[in-house]
């Protein structure tokens, strides 16, 4: 039996629709590992501060939130937090974060990242970085302790 052009195309169109569905859902689909599901924000806040969109990265705190970091011993406020990152950006001509773990854990999340910049005089720094996030019931993150070595990016500040 022979298969006509005009068969052969509609097969071939209907393939690549179900591909696209496919992949389409496969994007979209939740991370599950031991029953534990990252959470929606995991992600959203990822993509807030990898373009510096501060207004995006306070949409996913709770307001009454706390971000502590190793290296100065400090609990920030929301607000706080949110300057801290409006002044990065005001210094950097780029940054990239490359998450190399993200996994649910019970009541939020643990992400492990590199975190590179680019100064505007095209110098590039770079720090390793892990941070155990907390998500509420709300689904906005309630508290961040970050660890990271400050020294890499003590240009940033001088």
């Amino acid at each position: 039996m022979r298969i006509g052009h005009s068969t052969f195309f509609i097969f071939f169109i209907f393939f690549i629709f179900c591909r696209f569905v496919f992949l389409l859902l496969l994007r979209h689909k939740r991370r599950s590992y031991g029953g534990l599901e990252l959470p929606v924000v995991a992600q959203r806040f990822i993509d807030a501060i990898t373009i510096g969109d501060a207004d995006a990265a306070r949409s996913c705190y709770a307001p009454d939130a706390d971000i502590w970091h190793n290296f100065d011993d400090i609990t920030q406020t929301v607000d706080d937090n949110i300057a801290l990152m409006n002044a990065m950006t005001k210094r950097i001509a780029d940054r990239r974060y490359v998450i190399r773990r993200l996994e649910p854990i019970e009541g939020g999340y643990l992400q492990q990242h590199t975190l590179e910049l680019v100064l505007p005089d095209g110098r590039e720094l770079s720090t390793e970085a892990v941070a155990i996030v907390t998500v509420n019931d709300d689904g906005l993150i309630s508290r961040i302790d970050e660890w990271l070595d400050p020294a890499p990016l003590a240009p940033l500040f001088a």
